[in-house]
């Protein structure tokens, strides 16, 4: 049958129709050829992947509460100087708490109910509940097993004191206040505005 098309083609002599076939005969054996001789992955590369995209999904910088702190500082302060009347600004900002890590854990819980009779024809129905904590490390580069961190909450904020040079001033006062609680998400009263001296 394909050697009656072939003798077709041929007598009637279309050229296009023969490069066309010629080509997507060739298209085939070379698509052929390359998923053939495509590298597969061993189950020890795709395990060594794996763990590096865990690894890498897991490894965070873990901030201490005076770094958290002093960035958070010096970036309300730069902003709070381009108020107008501002000039020179300080701030200082104190935390209720520290900074709180959340820690991957294996959580498994078992439950135990028993039943029991007495000679009496009493029962008594006797509940245990059983729960245990297991935390979960990754490998780290160097070999040291590390807890896996889920998410780090910043540390709340208890109070802001703004110094500024226009701290003097109700209007300058107003705005350095309402900038502090609107990017801190603080209470008005936390946050507390005076003059340079």
């Amino acid at each position: 049958m394909f050697s009656d098309i072939i003798d077709k083609l041929f007598k009637k002599k279309d050229k296009k129709t023969i490069l066309y076939l010629a080509a997507l005969l060739a298209a085939g054996v070379l698509f052929i050829s390359l998923s053939f001789f495509a590298k597969k992955p061993s189950a020890n590369a795709s395990e060594s992947e794996t763990g590096k995209a865990l690894e890498a999904a897991t490894a965070q910088t873990t901030v201490s509460n005076d770094d958290y702190g002093e960035t958070l500082e010096k970036k309300l302060a730069g902003i709070l100087t381009l108020v107008d009347g501002a000039g020179d600004v300080s701030v200082m900002i104190t935390f209720s708490q520290g900074v709180e890590t959340v820690i991957a854990k294996d959580v498994t819980t078992d439950d135990s109910q028993t039943v029991e009779n007495d000679s009496s024809g009493g029962t008594r129905n006797i509940s245990a509940n059983k729960k245990t904590e297991t935390t979960l490390f990754v490998k780290a580069a160097d070999g040291t097993e590390q807890p896996i961190t889920l998410k780090e909450l910043t540390p709340k904020i208890q109070g802001v004191l703004i110094v500024a040079q226009g701290g003097g001033n109700v209007i300058v006062k107003d705005a350095l206040t309402r900038a502090a609680q609107t990017v801190l998400g603080v209470e008005i009263n936390k946050v507390a505005v005076y003059k340079m001296k």
